[in-house]
């Protein structure tokens, strides 16, 4: 499971108090007392202050005296209730004992909890110490959101840059990321993000090996002994890249195992054969030499007699999975495609075939990739210099392939 740094400033600080009170020994006398449970308390003498010095301070409980002159308590928390920066603060006001009017009200101004005056100083304590901690998880857990659409937002540009740097490469990538989840679910593995992540980017590595050399390779050409090297070393350069995440590490192991045969043999060389090969790598395996075959003009019929036909090189369940996959995909391939032209595409859209530029001497998207708003204008900035090749074949909208809900 892909996961987001736990570890942060929120989890070990012990938070900020704002005090309110127009009497200066209680604030004294209140500072004294919360220093010792608080990294920080401030004080001030009136809701004027109160105002603004909370949306600067953020601080993590604002202690609210209900009687004070100029604004009250009650107005002062209304309008940091009305302010975006501070409507989530928690504030424990302050009330006369057994002042059960002056608490209706400050509940109807949206105070969290009350505590009478004169206090009783373990009370204090205990009510503050107690919603800092709930605060603290509170601001725990919206870092961790944060990071997380931070994460997802950092994967969707990586994404958007394969896609737009190697469209053909990244159209198989997405193809046998759904292929590659959809095998996982029959052989009952879990751990999907990782899979997910480590097929998106198995081929990343290929953004260090020149064009001219990738070129060659998809032409069948004979290469050097040095462009094969190149070309080898695709799933260690890809590691290498994911290493700079730190979270991206055990992606970056299963990417690195994607070329070793079942048998032990090929890359990498290390004596690592059969079940010891990480399962996510012998799923990708498995899923993109299939994709890759299709890519390289084989039917799926032919792609899955040549891999049956070098089964010493794949894992037998995972080769088992894709011929139970195959055979659901043959049974609906009649109700998946269907033809749009460039103006009828829309975001989302599942592309079945490679779009071209009209001299088909350009794939601009490839096969296999779902649309999104840069590639859709892409489409229509190569449209207006070279032309698009149309009719452009589409995933019905209805249609409900083996494997297009991964």
């Amino acid at each position: 499971m892909i996961s987001t740094p736990e570890h942060s400033s929120v989890s070990t600080s012990n938070g900020v108090v704002l005090v309110v009170d127009d009497d200066p020994i209680v604030r004294k006398l209140t500072r004294q007392l919360l220093s010792k449970i608080s990294d920080a308390v401030h004080v001030v003498a009136n809701g004027e202050d109160a105002l603004r010095v909370a949306p600067q301070l953020d601080p993590d409980v604002i202690l609210l005296d209900v009687n004070m002159p100029g604004i009250d308590g009650f107005t002062v928390c209304r309008k940091l209730r009305e302010d975006h920066r501070t409507r989530e603060v928690p504030i424990l006001m302050v009330t006369a004992l057994n002042d059960r009017e002056s608490r209706l009200k400050g509940l109807d101004a949206g105070a969290d909890d009350f505590i009478s005056k004169p206090y009783d100083r373990m009370e204090l304590q205990a009510r503050v110490k107690t919603i800092l901690r709930v605060n603290r998880y509170r601001r725990l857990m919206e870092e961790r959101d944060n990071r997380k659409r931070a994460w997802k937002g950092a994967l969707g540009v990586l994404s958007e840059l394969l896609a737009i740097r190697d469209p053909s490469t990244f159209g198989v990538a997405q193809r046998v990321e759904r292929r590659a989840l959809d095998i996982a679910r029959r052989l009952k593995i879990g751990d999907h993000d990782t899979l997910r992540l480590a097929a998106l980017f198995c081929q990343l590595g290929r953004l260090t090996v020149p064009d001219s050399v990738l070129a060659k390779h998809a032409s069948n050409l004979d290469l050097s002994r040095g462009e094969r090297a190149m070309m080898r070393a695709i799933p260690e350069s890809s590691r290498a890249m994911l290493a700079h995440i730190p979270e991206l590490r055990r992606v970056g192991t299963v990417v690195y195992w994607q070329d070793k045969n079942f048998d032990g043999t090929g890359f990498p060389l290390e004596a690592l054969d059969g079940r010891n090969i990480p399962v996510a790598s012998r799923i990708i395996r498995v899923a993109r030499d299939f994709e890759q075959l299709m890519e390289d003009g084989l039917s799926s019929d032919e792609a899955q007699l040549r891999l049956h036909s070098q089964d010493r090189w794949y894992d037998p369940a995972v080769l088992t999975a894709l011929d139970a996959q195959l055979l659901d995909e043959a049974a609906e391939f009649s109700l998946r495609a269907r033809t749009v032209t460039l103006a009828e595409l829309r975001i989302g859209m599942h592309i079945l075939e490679d779009i071209s530029t009209i001299d088909d001497l350009l794939v601009v998207v490839g096969a296999g990739t779902q649309l999104t708003g840069p590639m859709l204008e892409r489409l229509h900035n190569f449209a207006r210099i070279k032309g698009i090749r149309e009719p452009i074949v589409i995933k019905r909208a209805s249609a409900s392939t083996a494997f297009s809900a991964a």
